[in-house]
């Protein structure tokens, strides 16, 4: 017989620990039956593997809880666990000490399920309990009844942990305290649709931690308490918390109280009429959101002044919006006043419209006061009139906007002469439009006596390059392809690779493709394959080329020599080249070897040498990518794994994906929920559901809906939410919105799921919250200034 038992470290030290042996002992019989045992030591928390194993069994919902619990271990929890359920619900409703203690208790675990993560005070605590007491547990509690309601619910429970700890604040002083995290999973299922009384609202706002007010903010306006929501941001606001700030402005806007609104937002913008509110530099990111929202709310209201301190005090990002609004109020005056003193967004509008109207001598004012909005309206005006003189004068003073429009003139005139002076003289315009001119009259020669790096652009360059090209005259095009190319432009890299590959020069390309040409190499490799170059197609897969073996492949298939294709892809995947195993598998498949293929994939995912070298291969390719072809990118989520689980779906070998998932392939296991799914097989997603699969109960449940069993999937969706999916709430949501179910919704509402509130509204016909449009949104369409009539 084989007799198992448990002790704790302690106990066990206890009784063997060395001991005089005259001294009387109590536990002597004890120390004697230890000293015959084969002692193993358990950790006191799971390994990453062991915990993996347990989740796995989350049918049994006492162990999900015992593992998502922090303030005690593992066996701690399971043993000590129901002790603290029965201790909190099954209050002695006569006994003070027991129903004060459960209701110190539901108030600390209501507080944390709507975001109090710091220790909750005995003042909250004591201004909350009573919320959850009858009115004659009230009139008969004794004066001292939280402190005997305290030692109730802090009482150890098998010495492991209670249902509230205390939390020093210093020697001998208790800051608050913390429930314990078994008894708050078991209160989020049981408490989750228990609505939150106005008193334990009342108590939070009063006497939470100032850190969590925006946090508190968010959690009311999900618990459609949107008057508790502004007290909250008040307050975070007052601490200097810009975001906090942006929520209470929209909720006062909703409320049509959008003066106060805009005082909130002044005093972190502008520290006008208000207290000024400094943002830490953490926060600064906030203040162009404060920003627009102040000019929502100023333009929604028509309050041009204190628009116009906003676009003083912001410039380009106010100002935008100011100029709209003064557009919209006919104060052209004022435009043309700001565009005077520097105010760029007003000087945008007043170029453009200047411009619009030709009116050439106050645009010229503006641009000789070094204004560059000016001079590019200017410049644009004078050669869309054919004023070559005054742009050669700005051109000469040294006015690059004047400098390209007037070469785009004296190209259309035809002047090569003064393209010619100009661009001797270093002025780029002139030299590439000259080029173009050149090209065009066949003057190919003397353009190409131009072609330069520094001098002549692309566009000009390959346009001369084209002419040389079709003249036949290749060497002359080499040779300036290769100029662009050397200094970086890809564009003519790309076109001297395949001019070569035209001409077969097959020396040249293979040099460049050493030297890290990626096109040349594409190329080379393709000039191999149509040459039939298969030696050397094969000495660059040896040397480690994965494109040559790949394109080895490709010739040795259309050859019809299979299975020496086979054995090169077998060859490239066993040294590690991803993209070999791939294809293998896919040939194979092809050709209707899905055995061999399945053969070939399974021990490669379950030795999991495929993922490493994919994965060792991706971190270099990822890096490659950043500045080479991205054309060859391949995916990068597939494993052997899902490659195998994928073939077995896909040729209805079901038995042995199930068995895979079963054995613990995760993959397996989503791609047989899936299979399920599209199959419309039901009851086998709802056996998986039951036994904790959660992508299963995910699945089923959009398969039930499809179906019309609507109360079935509500069912599904309780349990996911139960069980902690993150995605359930909203389809949750979405679904009893959909069917007007406004009881459940209003549960969902007293839940504090996120979204609730708003459908719950809708549904019943309150207006939804009065949103103001972004400025931003209207400078993009308006695109950013408009022209006066």
């Amino acid at each position: 017989m084989v007799m198992v038992g448990t002790l704790w470290p302690g106990e066990f030290d206890e009784r063997t620990a060395y001991r005089v042996q005259s001294e009387p002992y109590m536990q002597d019989n004890d120390q004697q039956l230890l000293d015959l045992a084969s002692v193993i030591d358990v950790p006191g928390a799971f390994s990453a593997a062991e915990r993996r194993r347990a989740e796995q069994l989350t049918a049994d919902k006492r162990i999900l809880v015992a593992l998502r619990a922090f303030d005690a271990g593992f066996t701690q929890v399971l043993a000590a666990g129901p002790q603290l359920l029965r201790r909190w619900e099954n209050a002695d409703p006569t006994d003070s000490k027991q129903y004060c203690g459960k209701a110190v208790i539901t108030a600390a675990l209501d507080a944390r399920r709507v975001g109090v993560n710091t220790p909750v005070s005995a003042a909250l605590l004591a201004a909350a309990a009573p919320a959850y007491l009858s009115s004659a547990q009230r009139a008969t509690a004794p004066e001292d009844w939280f402190e005997r309601a305290i030692s109730y619910s802090t009482t150890l429970m098998h010495g492991a942990t209670a249902c509230l700890t205390p939390v020093a604040g210093g020697m001998g002083q208790v800051a608050g305290w913390v429930t314990a995290d078994y008894l708050y999973q078991c209160a989020l299922q049981m408490r989750r649709t228990a609505p939150i009384p106005d008193q334990a609202w009342q108590a939070l706002l009063d006497h939470h931690d100032p850190r969590e007010s925006r946090f508190l903010g968010e959690s009311a306006v999900r618990w459609n308490r949107p008057e508790k929501a502004i007290k909250f941001y008040e307050k975070a606001a007052t601490a200097g918390d810009g975001w906090a700030a942006c929520e209470l402005a929209d909720l006062l806007d909703a409320d049509d109280r959008a003066g106060e609104a805009i005082t909130v937002l002044q005093m972190f913008v502008e520290g006008q009429p208000g207290p000024k509110v400094t943002l830490s530099p953490t926060r600064q990111s906030v203040r162009s959101e404060l920003v627009s929202k102040l000019a929502g709310l100023l333009i929604g209201e028509d309050r041009i002044d204190d628009m116009r301190r906003l676009a003083d005090a912001h410039g380009k990002s106010a100002a935008t919006w100011f100029v709209d609004m003064l557009l919209d109020h006919g104060m052209t005056a004022e435009l043309r006043q700001r565009a005077d003193a520097g105010d760029w967004e007003a000087s945008r509008w007043l170029t453009t419209s200047l411009q619009a109207h030709g009116r050439v001598d106050e645009l010229e004012e503006r641009a000789d006061a070094g204004e560059s909005l000016a001079q590019v309206r200017l410049a644009e005006l004078l050669a869309r009139q054919g004023q070559l003189d005054r742009l050669r004068r700005r051109a000469d003073a040294g006015d690059r906007a004047s400098q390209h429009h007037l070469a785009f003139l004296l190209a259309k005139k035809g002047r090569v002469g003064e393209l010619r002076r100009r661009a001797k003289a270093g002025n780029q315009s002139a030299a590439n439009r000259l080029v173009e001119l050149l090209s065009t009259h066949a003057r190919t020669d003397e353009a190409l006596a131009w072609l330069r790096p520094n001098l002549v652009d692309w566009h000009a360059a390959k346009e001369v390059i084209e002419v040389l090209v079709q003249d036949q005259r290749t060497t002359d095009a080499l040779a300036a392809l290769r100029l662009y190319a050397d200094s970086g432009e890809m564009w003519a890299a790309v076109r001297l690779n395949e001019l070569l590959v035209d001409l077969c020069r097959v020396d040249e390309l293979r040099l460049r493709a050493k030297a890290g040409d990626w096109d040349a190499n594409k190329r080379l490799l393709d000039l191999l394959v149509a040459q039939n170059r298969e030696d050397e197609l094969r000495q660059r897969a040896d040397d480690g080329d994965a494109k040559a073996a790949d394109r080895l492949v490709d010739l040795l298939i259309d050859q019809d020599r299979v299975e020496v294709a086979i054995t090169v892809l077998q060859t490239q995947a066993d040294a590690g080249v991803w993209e070999a195993a791939y294809r293998l598998v896919d040939l194979l498949v092809e050709l209707d070897r899905v055995d061999e293929a399945i053969a070939w994939l399974q021990p490669r995912a379950d030795s999991g040498a495929w993922e490493a070298a994919h994965e060792r291969d991706r971190q270099t390719r990822l890096k490659f990518f950043v500045t080479q072809d991205p054309g060859v990118r391949s995916s990068f989520c597939t494993t052997a794994h899902k490659r195998l689980a994928d073939l077995l779906a896909e040729h209805g070998r079901i038995d042995e994906l199930r068995r895979r998932a079963d054995s613990g392939d995760t993959v397996a296991a989503y791609v047989l929920v899936d299979l399920l799914a599209e199959t419309g097989q039901a009851d086998e997603l709802s056996q998986m559901a039951d036994a904790g699969n959660l992508e299963a109960a995910d699945k089923l449940s959009e398969l039930l809906l499809t179906r019309g069993q609507v109360d079935e999937a509500i069912a599904v969706l309780r349990s996911l939410i139960e069980n902690g999916s993150p995605f359930a709430t909203s389809r949750l949501i979405n679904v009893l919105a959909d069917h007007r179910r406004l009881d459940e919704l209003e549960q969902e509402v007293n839940a504090g799921t996120s979204g609730a509130a708003e459908r719950w509204m809708e549904l019943r016909g309150f207006v939804p919250r009065r949103r103001r449009p972004d400025p931003r949104d209207r400078v993009y369409e308006t695109g950013g200034y408009r022209e006066t009539p």
